[in-house]
């Protein structure tokens, strides 16, 4: 009973399965969002196929227990699949039969010729010298008064198998320890701030960092229409223990940075507070300029009387510059709308009200940064498993073992020389590789056709 199930275990009855469920968790964790919040959910999905496909964990099918257990079952099939192979690898490698296995035409080259007055040991001899040189070193068979002389090459290459099985449980494995062992979090500093927490993607349990985030700085540039970001970039220092050890280095959207194992990425950013703009006004003569800073919805008096309001602020208005919409409200009670721009002095001469005149001088803008914090300690293994699959995949198709027996057998007048030549794949060039071979070998004896 136990070694039919190990049996079943090794067997590819059982790999197929396996992979199908996983095809389908794969499909399923593709076509389900993932690690959503209950709310976006129920928003998603009506509340019943909601509790549904919860019970079955097709929210977080990656941690799900049983994509997990498809998982180790295949991990445990590729092990024992290459662990039965093991007996009949160590042999292949050492060992070569005696005799070559029965014709097959789709598999084998065989050539017949006749050596006129040669002795089966000095033959032999010359054609352990000859393969040697050409292919590989014979082993010697005896047979009554017959010699056969086998020898192999590129034997190592049944191995490719077992560097493919391999390759797949390092990914595995890779795959698991990152799910395990890593994290992926959001950390969210304003301009000036230090972080020593994340936010995290799953749960409400903060992630603690092992050192200190603080965001130095952030700057953002836009399009030509002024709202969509063209890059945004933080500058960060690491602390530990008080003490920065790395110092404003910049993060953008393509350049991470890496730290302690962890990598930090750019992910989205936003304002920490309302923009401060400093307007200058110059009233009409005799008033004195002044100048005036106003976050949006706040207003000040004017020297001259009546009051200016802050409307609106864009920090690049249609590839204009920092451009402010500011609502004059006079004396009298009238009131009407100016734009009034940072680099466009002539735009702001034409946007005027009578002899009153504003400027944007400056403005200050406090952001935070939004970084997406990510440590996978698998990707080693997931490197190595890939480097291992691709030299697997190349030796299994680019390369082949290849066999070959030549029998001497007494005749009358002389020997006659049985070349048989076996391959695995690559029929046409193995063919070509032993068809030549064998001329050569004829040569070197002293025989031409």
């Amino acid at each position: 009973m136990t070694e039919r199930f190990l049996r079943f275990l090794a067997s590819l009855r059982l790999t197929l399965p396996l992979l199908f469920g996983l095809a389908l968790g794969a499909v399923a964790g593709t076509v389900i969002p993932q690690n959503l919040t209950p709310a976006e959910y129920e928003g998603l999905y009506p509340a019943a196929l909601t509790v549904v496909l919860k019970a079955l964990q097709l929210f977080d099918v990656y941690r799900s227990w049983w994509f997990i257990a498809l998982l180790g079952l295949l991990a445990a099939n590729l092990l024992f699949c290459s662990w039965q192979r093991l007996p009949a690898l160590g042999k292949s490698l050492r060992d070569i039969p005696a005799a070559p296995p029965p014709y097959d035409a789709r598999r084998q080259f065989i050539a017949t010729f006749f050596l006129p007055g040669g002795d089966s040991r000095g033959t032999a001899d010359a054609v352990a010298v000859f393969l040697k040189r050409r292919f590989s070193t014979p082993r010697r068979f005896l047979h009554g008064t017959n010699v056969t002389l086998a020898a192999q090459r590129g034997a190592w290459t049944s191995l490719a198998v077992f560097a493919i099985h391999g390759a797949i449980l390092l990914v595995l494995g890779g795959g698991m320890t990152g799910a395990f062992l890593g994290f992926q979090g959001y950390a969210v500093i304003p301009e000036g701030k230090t972080v020593l927490e994340l936010l995290p993607r799953r749960g409400d349990k903060p992630i603690p960092l092992p050192f200190g985030l603080r965001c130095d700085a952030f700057t953002v540039t836009f399009h030509e229409d002024g709202r969509r970001p063209r890059e945004f970039k933080s500058l960060v220092s690491i602390l530990e223990d008080g003490r920065v050890v790395r110092e404003r280095q910049a993060i953008t959207v393509n350049n991470p940075l890496s730290f302690g194992g962890i990598r930090l990425y750019q992910s989205d950013y936003g304002p920490a507070a309302p923009p401060r703009v400093t307007l200058r006004v110059h009233p009409p003569v005799p008033g004195v300029p002044f100048e005036t800073t106003l976050a949006p919805g706040e207003r000040a008096p004017m020297t001259h009387g009546g009051e200016v309001r802050l409307v609106r602020f864009v920090a690049n208005f249609r590839d204009l510059g920092p451009t402010a919409l500011v609502e004059v409200m006079t004396s009298g009670g009238a009131s009407y709308a100016l734009p009034v721009f940072q680099h466009r002095p002539d735009l702001d001469q034409a946007h005027h009200f009578k002899d009153l005149q504003i400027h944007l001088s400056s403005f200050q803008q406090p952001y935070y940064t939004v970084l997406l914090a990510s440590r996978d300690p698998g990707v080693p293994l997931v490197w190595s498993g890939f480097i291992l699959l691709a030299a697997g995949l190349t030796t299994a198709f680019l390369c082949s073992r290849r066999r070959l027996w030549i029998a001497l057998a007494p005749q009358k007048d002389g020997l006659a020389l049985t070349v048989t030549g076996e391959w695995r794949r690559n029929p046409a060039t193995a063919t070509a590789f032993f068809r030549r071979l064998t001329q050569e070998m004829k040569k070197e004896l002293g025989k031409e056709d």
